[in-house]
C-alpha cells in the first residue's frame, strides 16, 4: 500500500496462520535499530516474518515504514519458493540498507535474537542463546570468523 508509512504485506499473517493450525513462530525487528532508517530519518516500523515452527517455512511476511513497498519482493520470492525463516537469515543483506531489516526479522525467529538492539527493548527470554562479551550470539560470531577477514583489515 502506497501511503506513508508504506505497507507491504504478503501471506498469512500471524492470527490466520494460527485460525488455519499452524504452530507459528514470529520474527519482528523494529526499523528503530536498522542504521539506514536512521540515516535517513524513517526510524518507524518493522519488518515481521511469521513461520511454522516444526519445518520453519515462511508463512507470511510484513512490513510497515519507508520503503517496503520495494523491499516486500523478497517476502514473495520466499513464499513461492517454500523458503524457511534461516535460509532468509542466511541470505546476504548489505549494510548499510534497509533490506538488512529482513535478515534481522529473520534472525530473531531462527535464534530468538536479532543481531542488532535499539537498546530499548526488552532483553529476549527463554530460548534465546547467550550472548558473549562482543554482543554476538555464539553462532553469529562463528559465521563472522568463518567468513575471513574483513576486507581493508590487516
Amino acid at each position: 500500500t502506497y501511503c506513508t508509512p508504506e505497507i507491504g504485506s504478503v501471506g498469512l499473517s500471524e492470527a490466520r496462520a494460527r485460525e488455519q493450525g499452524y504452530d507459528v513462530k514470529v520474527g519482528k525487528f523494529p526499523l528503530s535499530a536498522n542504521g539506514k532508517a536512521s540515516i535517513i530519518g524513517a526510524r518507524h516500523g518493522f519488518i515481521k516474518i511469521v513461520a511454522e515452527k516444526k519445518y520453519d517455512e515462511v508463512l507470511g511476511v510484513h512490513m510497515i515504514g519507508a520503503h517496503v513497498t520495494e523491499l516486500i519482493a523478497e517476502g514473495g520470492l520466499a513464499l513461492s519458493h517454500e523458503a524457511t525463516a534461516e535460509s532468509m537469515m542466511r541470505t546476504v543483506h548489505a549494510h548499510p540498507t534497509l533490506y538488512e531489516a529482513i535478515g534481522e526479522a529473520a534472525h530473531e525467529g531462527t535464534e530468538a535474537d536479532p543481531l542488532h538492539h535499539t537498546g530499548d527493548e526488552q532483553p529476549p527470554s527463554g530460548n534465546a542463546r547467550r550472548r558473549s562479551h562482543s554482543g554476538f550470539s555464539r553462532r553469529a560470531r562463528t559465521v563472522r570468523m568463518s567468513m575471513g577477514p574483513r576486507m581493508g583489515s590487516a
